[in-house]
């Protein structure tokens, strides 16, 4: 089957003493991502802003020295969707967008994209970006996933998100084109500035966080303040 192809995951794996300098140490929500106070823009930590172009409000929160929007883009650009062309998904899970000439999977990268997506003063992560993320959360694959997963929208079979640093990962699939879309409450997928040689997006489950390959998705975004 056409999905079996595209779903070749190579698990991510995590240098664990960039998490920890101690095996006895504890991750603490409290230390890496706290719900009070402010972060290095002078901003609280927590918080919303307004997309300046079509009005949009949007949450955000700071893990480490990073602050990521903490829904999903829903901004209606040319070339995005809403999983399976439903509106309702939009509200829910945001725009999947696509990074290719015309949206079309076997043309090459629209660079002229990339900066236009995410609001002023925000940007589409690189990723360093994701990376940082990533090690600033449980040296554990399984917990960091939890940690980064909203509570709730996931399959069961998913496990159940602690969303311990307010990231708040939605299952938002991906889709091939604008007729076939798949994994909605199974993966969360994102994409990245890096293109080298492909973009590299990120799926988080129960058991991992994973690294795929596939440049040909339409799928979310997360924005990281610039």
């Amino acid at each position: 089957m056409k999905r079996n192809i595209l779903l070749i995951v190579i698990v991510f794996q995590f240098v664990l003493n960039a998490c920890t300098t101690d095996a006895d140490d504890k991750w603490s929500a409290s230390e890496v991502c706290p719900d009070t106070g402010t972060n290095l823009y002078g901003e609280p930590n927590r918080g919303t802003f307004v997309d300046a172009r079509d009005g949009q409000v949007y949450e955000y929160t700071t893990i480490g020295d990073q602050v990521w929007m903490a829904k999903n883009l829903n901004y209606n650009v040319e070339y995005s969707m809403c999983y399976d062309n439903n509106p309702e998904n939009c509200e829910i899970y945001g725009r999947l967008y696509s990074l290719r000439l015309n949206g079309n999977q076997n043309e090459t990268f629209d660079v002229d994209i990339i900066p236009a997506i995410c609001p002023k003063g925000w940007r589409m992560p690189s990723e360093e970006d994701f990376n940082k993320l990533l090690n600033n959360m449980s040296s554990d694959k399984e917990e960091a996933a939890s940690q980064l997963k909203i509570n709730g929208l996931w399959n069961e079979n998913r496990g159940v998100g602690s969303n311990d640093c307010g990231f708040a990962a939605l299952p938002s699939g991906f889709c091939l084109n604008i007729t076939d879309c798949d994994r909605l409450h199974m993966g969360a997928v994102y994409s990245s500035t890096t293109m080298k040689n492909s973009i590299l997006m990120r799926s988080l489950s129960i058991e991992r966080i994973a690294e795929v390959g596939n440049t040909s998705f339409w799928q979310a975004v997360r924005c990281v303040k610039e």
